[in-house]
C-alpha cells in the first residue's frame, strides 16, 4: 500500500484464526503481513520498521472479541459439534484509513459452508451479527 493512500482505503486480511497481523513501514509504502501461527520471528528480515502488531491473543482480549469468537463458534456448530459438518468461520481484520496517516483496525468474519455437489464448492456469507467495533488504531 503506497504511503499517502486516501482516507477510506480498506485493507482486508484472509482468515486469521489463531494468527497475527503485523504492519511495516518502508521507504514508500506500508505492508500488511498475515503472521501464521504467531511466528513473528519470520518477519525479522523484513526491511523497514514495524509500526503495528496485533497478536491473536491481543485480538481476543480487545473490545469484546472473546464474545465475538464465541458467537462465531455458536453459528458454525450450535450444538458443540466439530467443524467437520461443512461449516467454518474465518476471522478477518479490516484496516480502514481514517484520515491522514491514521488507520483503524476492526474485526469481522465470514462463514463458509461446503456443498455436497461434485466437485465440492464453498459458499460464503457475511457474518453481519458479529462485526466488531473499533479494536485499535495505528499511524503510518
Amino acid at each position: 500500500m503506497n504511503l499517502g493512500a486516501p482516507a477510506g482505503t480498506i485493507v482486508l486480511t484472509v482468515g486469521m484464526n489463531g494468527c497475527g497481523l503485523s504492519v511495516y513501514k518502508q521507504a514508500d509504502c506500508i505492508k500488511f503481513f498475515h503472521v501464521s501461527d504467531e511466528h513473528f520471528e519470520y518477519l525479522d528480515d523484513i526491511p523497514g520498521i514495524e509500526i503495528y502488531r496485533l497478536s491473536y491473543r491481543d485480538r481476543r482480549n480487545l473490545s469484546g472479541s472473546y464474545d465475538f469468537f464465541n458467537r462465531g463458534q455458536s453459528l458454525v456448530a450450535p450444538d458443540g459439534q466439530s467443524y467437520s459438518l461443512g461449516s467454518y468461520f474465518e476471522h478477518t481484520n479490516v484496516c480502514i484509513k481514517l484520515k491522514e496517516n491514521k488507520w483503524g483496525v476492526f474485526h469481522s468474519a465470514i462463514l463458509s459452508q461446503s456443498t455436497s455437489s461434485r466437485p465440492p464448492t464453498r459458499q460464503y456469507s457475511r457474518f453481519i451479527s458479529t462485526v466488531s467495533e473499533w479494536l485499535a488504531s495505528f499511524e503510518e
